[in-house]
Order: C-alpha cells, then sequence, then structure tokens
C-alpha cells in the first residue's frame, strides 16, 4: 500500500471515530437529562416527607434526600455545605447554578428547579409542601418530554452520527 492511501484511510478512519463520538455525546445528553429529572423527582419525594412526616431541621430533610446516589444528588449535597454560609434560597440557587451547568436544560426547566428554593425554608411546614408538590408537578411535566425526546432523538445521533462521518469519509477519497 502506497503512503497516501495509508493517511487517506487513517483520515477516514478518524473521521468515522470522531462522527461516532460526537453522535455517543449528543445522545448522552437527552439520556442525561431524563436520569436527572428521574433522581430529582424522587429527592423531592424523599424531602417532602422528610419535611412533612419528620417535620426536621432543613439540613437534615436536605441531608435524607442526598443520601443515595444518583444524577441529581450534587444539588442536595452542596445546598447543605453552603446551607452554614448563607440562607436557604441563596445556597439552593448556587448549588443548582454548579449541577444545571452541565446538563442541557430549556429555561423553564430551570425555572423549575430553581424555584424550590424560594421555599425551603422560609415558610410553614404545610407551605413547602405545597410548593415541593408544584415543583414535582412540574418536573414530572418536563420528564414526559425529556423521555418522548430521548426515545426521539437518542437512536437518531448515535445511528447518523456514524453514517453521516461513513458518508464523509466516501466522498474525500
Amino acid at each position: 500500500m502506497e503512503i497516501n492511501t495509508l493517511v487517506k484511510l487513517a483520515g477516514a478512519l478518524l473521521i468515522v471515530s470522531g462522527s461516532t463520538l460526537f453522535g455517543k455525546s449528543v445522545g448522552g445528553i437527552y439520556k442525561k437529562r431524563v436520569e436527572f429529572l428521574r433522581d430529582f423527582q424522587g429527592r423531592l419525594d424523599v424531602l417532602k416527607n422528610e419535611i412533612g412526616f419528620m417535620r426536621g431541621v432543613l439540613s437534615q430533610c436536605l441531608q435524607k434526600a442526598a443520601e443515595y446516589e444518583g444524577a441529581s444528588k450534587c444539588i442536595f449535597s452542596e445546598t447543605i455545605d453552603a446551607l452554614e454560609a448563607m440562607e436557604a434560597e441563596e445556597a439552593w440557587n448556587e448549588a443548582c447554578e454548579k449541577a444545571l451547568c452541565r446538563l442541557y436544560f430549556s429555561g423553564e426547566e430551570e425555572d423549575a428547579v430553581k424555584s424550590l428554593g424560594r421555599f425551603l425554608g422560609a415558610s410553614d411546614t404545610e407551605r413547602q409542601i405545597e410548593n415541593i408538590e408544584i415543583v414535582k408537578d412540574k418536573i414530572s411535566l418536563f420528564l414526559n418530554k425529556a423521555e418522548e425526546e430521548k426515545k426521539k432523538n437518542e437512536p437518531f445521533f448515535k445511528n447518523a452520527a456514524p453514517l453521516a462521518g461513513v458518508g464523509i469519509a466516501i466522498l474525500l477519497f
């Protein structure tokens, strides 16, 4: 084989590999979004139960919600860490800023997650539970939409990107 042919084959391999990784990366965004929303919804249930039934201190309630591993654990953990230095709303917003920048949420989804901070520890137990339920309902709607988008887009990107890479490689030959 000639050097020229080897260079072309190596280039084609790099193009196909790069497009495959790109497809997996973009497709993974949809998966991460669904995982985060599902996990966050479960933690809201834990938080609601802790606030409602246990009537615990906010940091203890957040600690219960942050106990197990999952996609949204970081928000609860970072809020607990920041509670010593600032108010609950500010701590929640700071934790959301750190965690949500890694995910591709719409502004509406981010606002729903951040809205929880306005009521944490700032109102009576019943009001906090009502607001958690409101946020949970919004998250449920976003989760349904995210699952539909995942079903539609994740396979597309994972399959179309490598094919596009093959097409580009063929055109370059």
